[in-house]
Order: C-alpha cells, then structure tokens, then sequence
C-alpha cells in the first residue's frame, strides 16, 4: 500500500478526506479533554485529581521527559479553543464539556486543522 501512496504522490491530507478520518491529534485531543474532564468534576480527595490540580515546586531531573502531561492538556485546551485559566469550571457542567468535545469533531475545524497540516508539510 505504501508503494502506492509514494508513487502517485496522495498526501496524508488527500487520504484522510477520502477515507473520512480526522488526524491523529483530533483524536488524541479528545480523549484527552474526556478525561481530563472526567477527573475535573472528581471531589477534590479523589487521587487523580489530586495529581491533576498538584504542582512541584522542585526543578525538573536532568533526563526528566520532554513533554509533560501539563503540556499536553494545554495544547489540546487551546486546539479545542477552550481557555486554559478556566476549563476546571466549564468541565464542572458534563452538558456543556460535551458540547466543546463535539465541537473538536466540527467539519469545518478539523479542515482548517487539515491545511495547516498540510501548509506544515509544504504540500499547500
């Protein structure tokens, strides 16, 4: 299969029209603000949401992982134009939560998350 998609030059943008899948980062940011929503409305002695809400004040270990969970939960806050400083109180309402995880999978959004792909790739 990926001889063919080399040798007729189909992009992953292309691909993924034609199959009606959304990228990997769509999904993974869903999940991610599902469970990050999840832990949210916990009491806050649950232990999840104790690590959640917890910040060290220590540096870093030398060898320490690039990207921490903290990273990643912002960068899909702010793929899902959610407000960093406030998603703890908007995940509190379940109704409304669902309603920006639904709106990750908007049409519209996911193909402008597409062309920037896309322009990052320098295939636009």
């Amino acid at each position: 299969m990926w001889h063919h998609v080399r040798e007729h030059r189909i992009t992953n943008v292309s691909l993924l029209k034609v199959l009606g899948l959304r990228n990997v980062e769509t999904y993974v940011c869903r999940r991610q603000l599902q469970w990050a929503g999840h832990v949210a409305r916990m009491g806050p002695e649950r232990l999840p949401r104790r690590f959640l809400s917890a910040w060290c004040g220590r540096p870093r270990p030398v060898g320490r992982p690039e990207v921490t969970y903290g990273a990643t939960l912002e960068a899909a806050l702010e793929f899902a134009g959610v407000g960093v400083s406030s998603w703890m109180e908007q995940a509190q309402d379940r109704a409304g939560w669902k309603q920006v995880i639904v709106g990750i999978w908007d049409v519209e959004h996911d193909i402008e998350v597409h062309e920037v792909l896309a322009r990052r790739a320098g295939v636009v």
